[in-house]
């Protein structure tokens, strides 16, 4: 496919990456149950009124959206489009409250249920920046954010539009995390987490890299069968092994060092929890160690032989079920 560029970037985890010291060494080793957001200060960023009425995650894309059009250097996307695993969870929660402790009879306020849906992240973002293009939500579990990516891609690349607001947002809550904790159906540790990437089908000179392919497979596969996944999928783009400088993985349930052996291993979710969305983290990871030549040494597993990092292997899976691939590239103009 024609390369799709990655023009701003902004996020907010339980690191501290709004600033993006974390990439600088920066690092925050939290003890709380779950990995929380560091947040910012939002009476600095956003108006009394957003910050009475919105929730949580609705404050946090709200200025992850802000700082990314900035980045970029982009006053109005065309559109935007969003990946949330769970949407507004406080606002979903204080609704089912509101009606258990009213046993369902008294009137409740209609805010917390509007602000539950999970369309409601995008729909902010928009109403902020008065934009009326396209608003897309996709809420795919572990594929929310790759099919928010995916569908971005898709309409770059059929040119109804030149330049997209990617988003994508999880939280957690302490009563949700009880819950999960206590029916053990969520892999340790739990985290949350709001990234924006300004995506366009020019390069500028803002461009922190491009997005060469992405193969989603959903299924059950052992670590032979992945490895021969991942060598077909590189094989179709043409991508040799050597030619890899860096992948990035969440977790290393399944190795690929002896696909890729010269690459340097890294690896995030320790520093972000797991999440739904957990894996845009990575793009924000990836895309900033392309555009510095430079990757945290506190997110390196196995030093490699390459010095340059011009080529980055994304590689997501959660229960060996949901596999992602991303290959991200050094834009051209660039390269030396």
């Amino acid at each position: 496919m024609s390369k799709i560029y990655i023009n701003g970037l902004s996020c907010i985890s339980p690191q501290s990456t709004l600033d993006t010291s974390f990439m600088t060494g920066n690092v925050t080793n939290s003890t709380t149950p779950y990995l929380q957001c560091q947040e910012p200060v939002y009476k600095t960023l956003l108006s009394p009124t957003a910050i009475r009425r919105m929730g949580r995650l609705q404050k946090m894309s709200l200025v992850t959206a802000i700082h990314c059009l900035k980045d970029a250097g982009v006053d109005m996307p065309d559109a935007i489009i969003t990946g949330t695993g769970l949407g507004c969870l406080e606002d979903s929660e204080q609704f089912l409250t509101s009606i258990i402790e009213n046993t369902e009879h008294a009137p409740l306020s209609p805010t917390s249920f509007i602000q539950s849906t999970h369309n409601t992240v995008s729909s902010q973002i928009a109403i902020h920046l008065k934009c009326t293009g396209p608003n897309y939500t996709y809420s795919q579990r572990h594929f929310s954010f790759e099919s928010a990516l995916l569908d971005s891609i898709l309409m770059l690349k059929d040119q109804s539009c030149t330049t997209i607001l990617l988003h994508s947002a999880d939280e957690m809550t302490p009563n949700i995390y009880e819950i999960i904790h206590r029916m053990n159906i969520w892999p340790a540790p739990i985290g949350e987490g709001a990234s924006s990437l300004l995506l366009s089908s020019q390069q500028s000179s803002q461009s922190y890299a491009a997005i060469e392919f992405i193969k989603l497979h959903y299924g059950k596969m052992d670590e032979t069968s992945t490895l021969h996944w991942i060598q077909d999928c590189l094989t179709l783009h043409r991508i040799t092994p050597d030619s890899i400088d860096v992948v990035i993985q969440g977790n290393y349930s399944i190795s690929l060092s002896s696909l890729i052996p010269d690459a340097t291993y890294v690896q995030y979710k320790n520093y972000t929890g797991e999440y739904f969305t957990a894996s845009a983290f990575a793009y924000w990871l990836g895309a900033h160690s392309i555009k510095n030549q430079q990757i945290p040494e506190h997110c390196i597993k196995t030093q490699g032989k390459k010095t340059s990092v011009r080529t980055v292997l994304i590689y997501n899976q959660i229960d060996q079920k949901y596999h992602s691939l991303v290959l991200l590239v050094q834009p051209e103009s660039t390269q030396e």
